[in-house]
């Protein structure tokens, strides 16, 4: 299976782009499990 064959910018354009929006970004990865991405953006409430 071919996920992106290494073109893309991966995980440092993720952490660009929700930096970007004033958010912030965990990676952690586990030998057995894989890796979790969670991002936290904030979300100005309607009026």
């Amino acid at each position: 299976m071919n996920l992106g064959g290494g073109r893309g910018i991966g995980l440092a354009g993720m952490r660009e782009r929700v930096e970007a929006v004033g958010g912030s970004i965990q990676v952690t990865s586990g030998s057995e499990k894989g890796v979790q991405v969670h991002a936290w953006i904030p979300v100005e409430e309607s009026r």
